[in-house]
């Protein structure tokens, strides 16, 4: 069966699985079908026409990932809007590679992109800075977290994005990188990326975090695998963090996540949004599974002026040190923090008390009386 036909019938089939986890998923299911076809019907229309990279490779190339062709690939970029990279592997250095306005890549099995080890503090291997309208398929990156020159920094992204509007990034595969596999963020000409759209992106062994996200409106991050995040603080699965409180994080909804082995799970930390200007959160967290993370998920939000809602439903936590861990909170009427439907099993530290129970009740003893800013199943 061709690659897109599987690629199809895999959206396809975890569309359909959303819907038998709970009928809160209609929508989702939906639109998860309708996005299965147009990214199908797209990455047809790349393989069909797009210009392949293997033409612009010098005379000679090699197949192993043992030669930088940075400059080659890039000079292709900035000519071609639907590109195919090849089935083999190939190496290119921290200056990255850029992707502009209305392109289209897609990576056929067996292609890599190796970063040459370097001894910059920051790097970003796949850039999509200011543009609109990305679309990325079967990309797999593989940094250097073991080979880096330097012990300092933690910046080394496998996909940046920043300051991108209209961006879909399918089945991704990023690991090893020194800093987060995947960071979303502002520019210094646009303070926050619109309508991101994450199918699928495998997250492992990356050094601060799998997927970061910063300053964002509209983001839908469905069935991610974020794991063994590991290095240098936070090592979060997902880390939900903004910057200042110019930064905004609206509409965000992260469905099926799957973490594991990661310090944090997921992680909202709100209080940088907090002054004068400061934009309500907006964020739902359904159907996350983890296992094994020190803490399945961490929250924290302090300031008066800090409104919004978040919203974890539909969890499932198992064989953490503990489940949840609470970080400079401090309640405000302006911003609720609603868990439904959260099953927390089998700690680590071998409690045989009934532990959603003594979860639940430790964050409620910390609670101001009268207090109704967060709500427990």
């Amino acid at each position: 069966m061709p690659n897109i036909a599987n690629t199809f019938l895999r959206y396809s089939f975890i569309a359909f699985t959303v819907l038998l986890i709970g009928t809160s998923q209609v929508n989702a299911k939906a639109t998860s079908l309708a996005t299965a076809t147009d990214s199908a019907t797209e990455a047809q229309q790349i393989l069909k026409s797009g210009y392949s990279i293997e033409n612009c490779l010098p005379a000679g190339y090699v197949k192993n990932g043992s030669v930088d062709y940075t400059v080659n690939i890039q000079q292709a970029l900035n000519k071609y809007d639907n590109v195919i990279f090849p089935a083999f592997p190939i190496l290119i250095n921290d200056k990255g590679l850029t992707l502009h306005t209305g392109q289209k890549v897609y990576f056929k099995k067996g292609s890599v992109l190796n970063l040459v080890p370097t001894a910059q503090p920051n790097y970003e291997m796949l850039r999509i800075h200011d543009v609109t309208n990305v679309s990325v398929y079967n990309v797999v990156i593989k940094g250097d977290k073991y080979s880096h020159l330097v012990k300092t920094g933690e910046w080394g992204m496998g996909i940046s994005i920043r300051g991108a509007s209209n961006i879909n990034i399918y089945s991704a595969k990023i690991e090893q990188c020194w800093g987060d596999g995947m960071y979303i963020g502002t520019t210094p000409k646009q303070a926050f990326c619109e309508n991101i759209n994450l199918r699928y992106v495998n997250c492992n062994d990356n050094r601060r975090n799998g997927i970061s996200v910063i300053s964002a409106r509209n983001v839908t991050i469905l069935g991610p695998v974020l794991t063994n995040t590991s290095g240098t603080q936070p090592m979060c699965g997902l880390d939900l963090e903004p910057n200042s409180n110019k930064d905004i994080l609206d509409n965000i909804n992260i469905l099926n996540a799957v973490t594991k082995n990661n310090q944090y799970g997921i992680s909202f930390y709100l209080s940088p949004l907090n002054g004068a200007d400061a934009q309500a959160s907006n964020i739902k967290i359904t159907n996350h599974y983890d296992d094994g993370s020190k803490w399945a998920l961490q929250f924290g939000s302090k300031g008066s002026n800090l409104k919004g809602k978040v919203i974890v439903e539909n969890a499932n936590w198992h064989n953490n040190t503990d489940a949840i861990k609470i970080v400079n909170y401090e309640p405000t009427d302006g911003e609720q923090i609603i868990f439904k439907n959260v099953n927390i099993t089998k700690l680590q530290d071998g409690v045989s008390q009934d532990v959603h129970t003594k979860v639940f009740n430790t964050i409620k003893s910390s609670l101001k009386p009268g207090f109704t800013g967060i709500q427990l199943p």
